[in-house]
């Protein structure tokens, strides 16, 4: 449907006169030149330039004195909206991933009001990368983000559900100088209307190595150190993975405290995406785990839990890099036979599933307002948890149902009275956990002192 618009001045925007909306404009000429358009020019509004009649050469020369000037008032924009030069150009090099940088796992501390600052012991906030979305996720706040290092300089981009979806196939967020910013369309970046309720907005303040790979300051190394996910392709001594970050915590280990170095082997089956791990004692005895998922981070424990002067030993593989790393986790627990001084498993009494997967079969009841309740038979435990309403209604059932839910951490406490305490999450990415301890009781390991926890992860 063809319409007529005014247009007052060389910089004004044609808008649709019913909803107003900004209008594409296509010139009637044999030949068309678009005219130059410039992403993340400060707030950057969009420009159009309207070349009306119908000579040729009029309209190339109002197009290149329209870049002139486009050119010359650039600078003004980018200084007003904060103060420094911004681009869009894109990265003559290979693209940095953000796992490559900050690793799989996104550790924040708070650093003031909705701000925080990256720390690799941080615990204020522990985002995980989801890589179908190619972005950080936090559930509390609904949030993706990701470090843009194809724009200069980098910076972080948000997308927070409620907000950026308002805007359709654009909506990404920036924050600086105290405002929020918002991709309302192609490169053209507004302030963040007043309208939208930014109290609970957070942003990453200080990144600490917001940097691409061809920074000066940023050494090789300090990526790979970064790199968690070093491990999951590789074979061989996992004290010997440099690109893994938990490559220390297998360097001159003791398991059987017989005073020899113990070492673990890993293989890599790539076509499978497994990996198989063989604890590979001093005295030369081997000690083989069950092939498990290659994202697995493997971690090996010991204690003596049955009194009998030689160690347990307790195998396990916590999924960090999961978008829900609550509700996965692999567990073995070995113990030395007196007969044959070999390790074999141990039988627990828990439910298994995949692989070395072992948990508590939880009953749940309808839920009823914004609680449910739920129970562990098994264990003679029930409990009523206050669920949020948005998590009952985008992640929740209406019906009654019973689920395995899976041990995601285990470790051996108490040398005086030893036990292995263990952490399940009840609801997927609901926060909250179930503590629990098994321990050795007339030759069979038992569950005891099972309640709710706030655990103080590792």
């Amino acid at each position: 449907q063809e319409s007529f618009v005014t247009l007052t001045s060389e910089t004004d925007l044609p808008k649709c006169p019913g909803c107003g909306a900004w209008l594409k404009v296509n010139a009637a000429l044999e030949q068309y030149t678009p005219a130059p358009s410039y992403k993340r020019n400060g707030n950057g509004p969009a420009i159009a330039y309207v070349v009306g009649l119908a000579l040729f050469i009029l309209f190339l020369i109002g197009a290149f004195l329209w870049q002139v000037v486009t050119e010359e008032l650039k600078p003004a924009v980018e200084q007003a909206r904060n103060g420094s030069a911004y681009t869009d150009e894109r990265s003559s090099g290979d693209t940095v991933s953000n796992p490559d940088i900050f690793g799989n796992m996104l550790c924040l501390t708070i650093a003031g009001d909705n701000a925080f600052v990256i720390d690799e012991d941080g615990a204020d906030k522990v985002l995980s990368w989801d890589y179908g979305q190619e972005s950080y996720y936090d559930f509390e706040s609904d949030c993706y983000l990701w470090y843009n290092t194809d724009v200069s300089p980098n910076l972080w981009q948000y997308w927070y559900e409620g907000i950026s979806s308002d805007y359709g196939d654009y909506g990404w967020m920036e924050y600086e100088n105290g405002d929020w910013y918002i991709e309302e369309s192609e490169g053209n970046w507004v302030l963040l209307p007043s309208s939208y309720d930014t109290s609970d907005l957070w942003h990453i303040e200080d990144a600490g190595k917001n940097k691409s790979s061809g920074a000066d300051d940023t050494s090789e190394d300090e990526l790979v150190v970064a790199t968690i996910t070093g491990i999951w392709e590789y074979e061989g001594y996992v004290d010997e993975c440099t690109a893994y970050t938990g490559r220390e915590e297998f360097v001159d280990a003791d398991y059987d405290l017989d005073l020899k170095p113990d070492r673990v082997y890993r293989e890599w089956n790539a076509e499978d995406e497994t990996a198989l791990y063989t604890i590979e004692f001093g005295n030369g005895d081997n000690l083989e785990v069950p092939a498990e998922w290659e994202t697995g981070f493997p971690h090996v424990q010991y204690a003596d839990l049955d009194n009998d002067g030689n160690s347990e030993i307790l195998f396990t593989l916590s999924y960090d890099t999961s978008t829900d790393p609550w509700s996965f986790g692999d567990l073995w627990l070995f113990d030395k036979d007196p007969d044959t001084g070999l390790y074999k498993e141990v039988d627990l009494p828990l439910v298994k599933g995949e692989n070395g997967a072992k948990g508590l079969t939880i009953e749940y009841d309808a839920p009823e307002g914004n609680t449910v309740s739920y129970s562990i038979p098994s264990c003679a435990y029930s409990s009523v948890a206050s669920i949020d309403e948005e998590y009952l209604k985008n992640w929740w059932t209406t019906e009654a149902f019973t689920e395995d839910r899976y041990i995601y951490w285990a470790t051996p406490v108490d040398v005086i009275d030893p036990k292995i305490h263990c952490l399940l999450a009840p609801f997927h990415r609901g926060g909250l956990s179930i503590g629990f301890d098994l321990l050795r009781e007339n030759g069979e390991y038992v569950i005891a002192n099972i309640s709710e926890e706030t655990p103080d992860f590792p």
